[in-house]
């Protein structure tokens, strides 16, 4: 009897054994698909919400490539969402501004970073520059690493400086799992943006902040330049951006070039990307791919002693913003000589239709009809007849009669680069550090209109 019970016990252990690898399994499979994987959007730009009530993540119409919603084209048309920006508590005083901790909402989760607020905007409006960091390791983080002394700066010049910590870091939430948490950065820069949008003020206890969302520009550094420069790719805007020695590599070098300082040497991020090679086209989420959305005046900084980010990078970087900005040319040059021939068409097809217009004397020989009628009968209702009067048509008025099609501006204009190499300087342009501030100072001074 004692052993049938054994044995029946024996039974339940080894099914719960059973049970609980299914479940590991499950876990396991769910995680390693969700890793890999992105829905399909609607690419059509300017589909967002302001309705901060609506489900801050819409389910996925291919749930088994949750990836594909962060390819560069896709966040065109992302439903991304806005939220209140709270400021938390004091950082710092100082005499020309004030640091604090913020927090904000974005993928529905709490992001906190640094905000610095001049004196003067308790007075008067103050211009925005939102601050991208670059890699920081997160036993070394602290709010505002890799931004506060080029924010105090622009502080102390009268910008407000929005910078984000990012998910998994300060009192943020925890980001997204594997590649999510690289693809989601940008979406969370954009919807800082659009929530900073909604404000033309910021409080703090009884205190009140003006600020002026419409003069906004982004300053970033190292891979919070790749993020920068992704987000406007994205969102298309010609928001001016500052960058210093920019991760501008194509997507997935731009990773593998580091790789080889993981523990592992970097076989983990080679299988991993390996694995994302399968379901995914890296090019959709590379920036290198993506420079004909590109809008933003452009001020790069670069030194020629970066070991960190090579200055080829940069280098070939602005070649193909040249490259970009010759195709742009060459398409309006196009576009116009196309507009031009077809206006001289009509004007042609005009003079001859007014040879064959009957004198006004005739005309007005015939009471039941008038000029503008029977032109318009003898050409069928064309163009040059429904826009003609019904006054006494000459010569002379069918000549003065223009036709021409506005040539609208249907590609953008030429990216308006400025490359600052700054010799022996390093990853964070030293020696050259106040003058790179200064040029960035005067470059958001001149593109936002701040006086």
């Amino acid at each position: 009897m004692e052993d049938t019970v054994v044995t029946h016990s024996a039974k339940i252990t080894k099914r719960r054994s059973y049970l609980a690898m299914i479940v590991a399994l499950l876990l396991v499979g769910s995680f390693s698909v969700g890793f890999l994987a992105g829905s399909y959007y609607p690419k059509v730009l300017g589909r967002q919400t302001s309705q901060p009530a609506l489900p801050l993540v819409p389910p996925d119409p291919t749930p088994d490539e949750p990836l594909r919603k962060y390819s560069i084209q896709n966040l065109q048309s992302y439903p991304f969402q806005v939220s209140e920006i709270t400021i938390e508590r004091v950082l710092e005083r100082n005499t020309a501004y004030t640091s604090y901790v913020f927090s904000y909402k974005t993928l529905g989760k709490k992001m906190s970073g640094q905000l610095n607020i001049p004196v003067t905007a308790t007075e008067k409006e103050a211009p925005v520059i939102v601050m991208v960091r670059g890699y920081v390791d997160a036993e070394e983080f602290h709010t505002g690493s890799g931004t506060s002394p080029v924010a105090s700066e622009f502080a102390k010049a009268g910008y407000i400086t929005v910078a984000p910590d990012f998910l998994g870091f300060g009192n943020s939430d925890q980001p997204g799992p594997g590649w999510e948490s690289r693809f989601e950065k940008p979406v969370n820069v954009i919807e800082l943006i659009q929530s900073l949008r909604l404000h033309n003020s910021l409080t703090f206890k009884d205190a009140t902040f003006k600020m002026n969302p419409n003069k906004m520009g982004i300053w970033a550094h190292s891979n919070g330049g790749q993020i920068a420069i992704t987000t406007l790719e994205a969102i298309g805007e010609p928001i001016p951006l500052a960058v210093w020695a920019p991760v501008t590599a194509p997507f997935p070098y731009s990773v593998l070039y580091y790789s080889d300082e993981m523990d592992d040497g970097g076989a983990g991020m080679r299988s991993a990307l390996a694995g994302f090679e399968q379901v995914y086209n890296v090019q959709e989420y590379s920036l290198t791919q993506h420079l004909n959305r590109l809008r933003s005046p452009v001020q790069l900084h670069q030194g020629t002693a970066d070991d960190a980010v090579p200055k080829k990078w940069s280098d070939e970087f602005v070649k193909k913003i040249k490259a970009e900005n010759d195709r742009r040319t060459f398409e309006q040059e196009r576009l116009i000589a196309q507009q031009t021939q077809l206006e001289n068409e009509r004007k042609a097809a005009i003079a001859a239709t007014a040879s064959a217009v009957p004198s006004p004397v005739l005309i007005a020989a015939s009471p039941s009809s008038s000029a503008a009628t029977q032109l318009a009968a003898s050409q069928d209702g064309s163009t040059s007849a429904r826009i003609l009067s019904d006054n006494v048509l000459t010569r002379d008025n069918l000549a003065s009669v223009n036709t021409s099609i506005r040539v609208e501006d249907a590609y953008f204009k030429p990216i308006d680069i400025t490359y600052y190499v700054y010799q022996g300087g390093n990853h964070f342009m030293r020696p050259g550090w106040e003058e790179a501030v200064s040029r960035d100072v005067s470059f958001f001074a001149k593109h936002l209109n701040v006086r």
